[in-house]
């Protein structure tokens, strides 16, 4: 299976304190926070990747190299305007709409497990599922995307981005790790598009089904510096 690792964001919230670095770049536990993203890929058996660039790409590239320290080959897509989420899988069409990718955010810290996530999503045969956790029991810096509703089902209902605090009573969040079939493609409009935003809600109008996979462990965005943070403590305290 191959991945989209996103990474191409300003860090403009953070970078009071990345010190021109881009956010994936920041370190967490002695590594760069996009490092984890990869060493989880690689765990759970993902050989191939695709990271997305805009703001200084090469500090990026050159510290991830090929990736072949991590077991992974790693290849790069350079925006010259900012895409989105969404965007960033539409532009790299070719080499996604073969089987199911992976989708996960360059600057959360988490441990998702992907193999969990991809048993559930076979087994719902949805168009994609969603990694989710509860604020309320799992470790975050409550920063990590939108609230997402779910059916009885466990599959999702709707989706509100940013700060908004309820989806239908809902208290999950969007983890920002996918895995997705290349049909999710095809329901991409014009960049700039988001999933969370753009995608998800299109694909549930159309009667599409989209499935949730709440884990188990941490997630943590690093979007503003008390997030990032935040993260840093969780990971000093689970050495």
């Amino acid at each position: 299976m191959k991945a989209l690792v996103l990474a191409a964001g300003r860090s403009t919230r953070i970078s009071g304190i990345a010190d021109g670095l881009p956010k994936p770049l920041l370190e967490i536990g002695g590594a760069p926070v996009i490092v984890h993203q990869l060493r989880l890929l690689a765990r759970h058996g993902v050989r191939e990747a695709w990271v997305n660039l805009h703001y200084r790409p090469d500090f990026i590239q050159n510290a991830l190299g090929d990736g072949s320290k991590w077991g992974l080959r790693l290849r790069y897509s350079r925006e010259l305007e900012l895409l989105g989420t969404a965007g960033a899988a539409k532009n790299l069409i070719g080499e996604f709409y073969g089987e199911s990718f992976f989708v996960l955010y360059g600057d959360n810290y988490t441990d998702c497990d992907l193999t969990g996530l991809l048993r559930r999503h076979r087994d719902s045969g949805a168009v994609g599922t969603i990694a989710v956790f509860d604020q309320r029991k799992n470790p975050n810096s409550g920063i990590a995307g939108g609230k997402v509703a779910l059916d009885g089902d466990g599959n999702a209902l709707g989706f509100v981005e940013g700060s908004a605090r309820t989806v239908a009573d809902g208290t999950l969040v969007n983890a920002g790790v996918y895995i997705l079939e290349p049909a999710v493609l095809d329901a991409i409009g014009d960049p700039p598009s988001d999933f969370g935003r753009d995608v998800f809600p299109k694909l549930l109008r159309e009667g599409k089904r989209l499935a949730a996979y709440p884990l188990t462990g941490f997630c943590f965005g690093i979007d503003t510096p008390e997030a990032y943070e935040r993260a840093r403590e969780f990971a000093e305290e689970m050495k």
